[in-house]
């Protein structure tokens, strides 16, 4: 028969644990290298592991952190005072100067908690404070208004964005913007260019640079001629300039020989041309002047066939042909007003099936 060599389970853990115990004292090196060897290795894992101890131990760490602390101050008392130098104090006096510590590091901590405790409330309801209120004359209408704040000059927004607005207005505003402006393409170009490149990039910078090439255009063709401004533009192309932008990309087509897309992006290769040159249009005929920038006079070209094209009439598109697109057009309504992607693409269909 086997003899047993525990009389119980507790026994032999007792046992076990103590073999185990006396093992790693004497192994201590090899299990340190291992360990380093580990977490050189593995530091993720490591990291994870630290901090799932951290948030599921807070408390027992401020604890151990508030003991140390505790132990560090009795023992700094203790070296100070020169009758424990000459007299080695026991250890039971040394725990009850330790126990105090602890309990002042309590009373500490609660006090702490509370003061908190009251600032958040005090947060959450505060005292009324007694403001002076100033009574001023607003610097746009010259209306009375009660200000709070004694730099405020406006009644209200509304009067503020009147403000700056009339500021725009001004020569001596517009002067200043212009020396800026000098002074930055002197001092930084490649910084403008790089701007230019992001702006024209996006789908409003392709829409102002439409916008600004047509309006040149018709500067040389008109404005020496005729009195117009800025805001006639969209009068003279007779739609917006979302419109205006969605209408040319849907007349876009490869190059004959190349196979190269037409895109916003190369739009140094292909120019925006008359169908009907502007030669032959008369800008003092007031038919003419109508019909001679409208969008349906505008298409996307290839630099090459614009310049082989120059000023000649292909056949069945002159004026005669213009005129009628034009009086066609005007059943749709106004087109001014579109800003929209698909209010506009229904309105390039209907026109691509009735022109």
């Amino acid at each position: 028969m086997r003899i047993a060599k525990y009389k119980s389970k507790e026994e032999a853990k007792k046992a076990h644990k103590e073999k185990i115990r006396l093992w790693r004292l004497k192994n201590k090196d090899r299990i340190k290298l291992i360990v380093k060897e580990y977490h050189k290795k593995n530091p993720d894992i490591i990291e994870k592991s630290h901090k799932k101890y951290q948030t599921k131990n807070k408390d027992l760490i401020l604890e151990k952190v508030r003991i140390s602390n505790a132990k560090r101050l009795a023992e700094k008392k203790l070296s100070k005072t020169s009758y424990l130098k000459k007299e080695k104090k026991s250890k039971e006096e040394l725990e009850k100067i330790f126990n105090e510590q602890i309990r002042l590091l309590r009373i500490r901590d609660k006090e702490k908690k509370e003061s908190r405790l009251l600032q958040k409330k005090l947060k959450r309801n505060p005292a009324p404070k007694f403001r002076k209120i100033l009574i001023k004359n607003c610097s746009q209408c010259n209306k009375l208004f009660s200000a709070k704040k004694s730099f405020r000059k406006f009644c209200s927004k509304k009067c503020a964005s009147d403000h700056q607005i009339n500021l725009r207005k001004t020569p001596e505003y517009k002067k200043r913007v212009q020396e800026i402006r000098r002074k930055m393409r002197k001092n930084s170009p490649d910084k403008i260019k790089k701007h230019l490149k992001k702006y024209y990039s996006t789908e409003k910078g392709q829409i102002t640079r439409l916008w600004d090439s047509l309006r040149h255009r018709i500067k040389k063709y008109t404005f020496s001629k005729r009195d117009t401004n800025r805001k006639d533009m969209s009068k003279l192309t007779g739609c917006s300039k979302f419109f205006l932008l969605k209408f040319i990309e849907s007349k876009f087509y490869d190059h004959p020989v190349t196979n190269i897309k037409m895109t916003w992006s190369n739009t140094k290769d292909w120019h925006v041309d008359h169908i009907t040159p502007l030669k032959i249009l008369n800008p003092k005929n007031e038919e003419h002047f109508k019909i001679a920038n409208h969008f349906s006079n505008l298409q996307p070209m290839w630099a090459e066939e614009n310049y082989k094209k120059s000023s000649k009439v292909t056949p069945g598109y002159g004026v005669a042909h213009l005129k009628r697109k034009f009086y066609k057009i005007q059943k749709f309504g106004d087109l001014t007003k579109i800003k929209t992607e698909p209010e506009a693409l229904e309105i390039i269909q209907k026109l691509q099936n009735s022109l």
